[in-house]
């Protein structure tokens, strides 16, 4: 699940990351580096099919997600001026959202997705898909190996034997600072509650403040999710000469990507999905760079 950036021109606010196009990898995961000193940027792109839809959680948070991207939908296209600030202070204000955010949010919680097994039993050597969670697949008795996800990385820029650290790193701060955020979110929720008054008025801080929970909660729970696929040893990592072809000119820079890498990214992966993402974290981190350099 994925909590994008609104813009005026689309309905962003809640979207699937998963592909629907046939894979020979059904998940994998990129590491795309943007600073020096900096977590890189980390996208879980899968395939529909490890989609979870017997989930009765997957079920309502779909059904939640239409009605609010619904809502969203009548908001942009509305003519009064109110709506039309409205949707220009929330794109403001989401824009100074962490790119990390956007990054974990492409990781669904644990039950949402399905895990890949390969069943030793079969005579055919067919790969088979099982929900470690549910109690529909007992594999406990039955010899089976997990399919990890590949996890495909520069290693011109990030070296191997750190790849875990880094990632644990990046997994133990987030979820720690996207609590506090889910706690601060809670607790400014109830001072809005008076908006509900007023008969002309929507509360959009409300809804607003509803909004970054969900999203702080997502991450919070996508963070938790690559930790524990470290810990289970489901990931496979995989040096890859196309983003090293990408990143070669970028190795001894502060800032390892510019818009330029990042057409090449989007269109190579096919991950145009988080085109948006990669250039806000460009931005974001080339706004920092010029900080340091005014003080």
């Amino acid at each position: 699940m994925i909590c994008t950036r609104i813009s005026s021109s689309q309905v962003p606010l809640f979207s699937r990351s998963f592909s629907t196009k046939p894979s020979i990898d059904l998940a994998k995961i990129f590491i795309f580096p943007i600073k020096k000193g900096k977590h890189p940027y980390v996208y879980f792109k899968y395939n529909e099919e490890l989609v979870n839809s017997s989930s009765t959680i997957v079920k309502y948070e779909n059904k939640l997600i239409t009605l609010a991207a619904k809502g969203w939908k009548t908001l942009q296209d509305s003519d009064k001026s109110y709506n039309k600030k409205i949707v220009h202070y929330i794109n403001k204000l989401l824009e100074q959202t962490p790119w990390v955010e956007n990054s974990l949010l492409s990781f669904p919680s644990q039950s949402a997705l399905l895990k890949q097994v390969k069943l030793h039993n079969n005579e055919k050597g067919e790969e088979k898909l099982a929900n470690k969670l549910s109690p529909i697949y007992e594999l406990e008795n039955i010899k089976h190996d997990l399919i990890k996800i590949p996890v495909y990385y520069p290693k011109s820029i990030i070296e191997k034997s750190k790849l875990t650290e880094e990632l644990l790193k990046l997994t133990d701060s987030s979820q720690s600072f996207f609590k506090k955020k889910m706690i601060i979110n809670a607790l400014l929720l109830p001072l809005t509650a008076p908006l509900i008054l007023l008969p002309i008025v929507p509360n959009v801080p409300g809804f607003y403040l509803c909004y970054r929970f969900y999203c702080n909660l997502k991450a919070s729970l996508g963070a938790s999710h690559l930790k524990e696929m470290i810990s289970q040893n489901e990931l496979e990592f995989v040096e890859s000469n196309e983003l090293d072809t990408f990143y070669e000119n970028s190795a001894n820079e502060t800032l390892f990507i510019n818009e330029q890498t990042i057409e090449k990214i989007v269109e190579s992966f096919e991950t145009q999905g988080i085109k948006t993402y990669l250039i806000k974290a460009l931005k974001q981190e080339s706004h920092s760079e010029q900080g340091k350099s005014i003080e």
